[in-house]
């Protein structure tokens, strides 16, 4: 009888060890005013994840991509992952401007959002910035796993070459050279 407890319980032990090591690790999302004050010591590029309470892309891009192993590990130690919220009611303090909540419709929207979108309002939209926060290019749309961790990586490849994103143009020749010799882990 010992040794079918055993066996059972070292099946269970090695089951909980299975989940675990599949679960991986977490994005360290950061809120827009601590990325902020941490960033100063840190110099790592800037990943906003903009999102509504609503929208269910930003819901599945959570549950799907950014709970990925290998897109997680990526944000976390190649970015400053911040998740914002692009109709918070609460004000922030962003290069000397205080930016708000504006009521609009049923919903409204915060006025970072907006500056941070170029005013196109579309949820999820990710944004990347320099680590001084200089918005180099927002993504509007869902990204699957895949799609966002080749991103991840030509970003990181690419974060002292501002002129990568000085236009469309030259963005999407860098970025289809990176694809030809992009190895995905997937």
């Amino acid at each position: 009888m010992t040794v079918f407890r055993s066996s059972i319980l070292f099946t269970f032990l090695l089951s909980v060890i299975n989940l675990s090591l599949s679960l991986g690790q977490e994005v360290e999302w950061q809120s827009f005013e601590k990325a902020m004050q941490e960033n100063t010591s840190a110099q790592k590029m800037i990943f906003i994840d903009v999102y509504t309470d609503w929208c269910g892309y930003c819901k599945k891009m959570d549950k799907m991509t950014f709970k990925d192993p290998k897109v997680s590990s990526v944000l976390n130690e190649k970015f400053m992952p911040i998740k914002f919220n692009a109709e918070q009611k609460e004000p922030i303090n962003f290069n000397g401007n205080e930016f708000k909540f504006v009521a609009n419709g049923r919903r409204g929207y915060h006025e970072l959002a907006a500056a941070l979108l170029g005013g196109r309002l579309s949820y999820p939209t990710v944004v990347l910035a320099s680590h001084d926060f200089d918005v180099l290019l927002p993504i509007a749309g869902f990204r699957q796993k895949e799609e966002m961790h080749m991103l991840l990586s030509f970003f990181s490849s690419h974060a002292d070459q501002k002129d990568v994103f000085s236009s469309q143009e030259t963005f999407d020749k860098k970025l289809t050279e990176f694809r030809e010799t992009y190895k995905s882990p997937y």
